[in-house]
């Protein structure tokens, strides 16, 4: 049986910085549409899992933030 639910990591980009966020779906809606919301996304990946999403938006946050070009949401830089 289907999952009722999938993840996805999507990395935004804001004034040239980037950051990557976990997300659930649910698999009855038209996925073009629930990503329209997502205006500044640059990539969108699958997940397994919510453990494996939340893990690689980490990882790549992290590599943001190594080289940095990671959005900070809380000065908005």
């Amino acid at each position: 049986m289907l999952n009722k639910y999938s993840w996805l990591v999507i990395v935004e980009v804001f004034d040239g910085k980037r950051f990557a966020s976990a997300h659930r779906v649910s698999n009855s809606v038209n996925l073009l549409f629930e990503l329209e919301g997502f205006k500044s996304a640059e990539s969108v990946n699958i997940a397994d899992s919510k453990k494996a999403a939340v893990d690689l938006a980490d990882y790549w946050n992290e590599c943001y933030r190594k080289n940095g070009t990671l959005y900070d949401w809380m000065t908005r830089k």
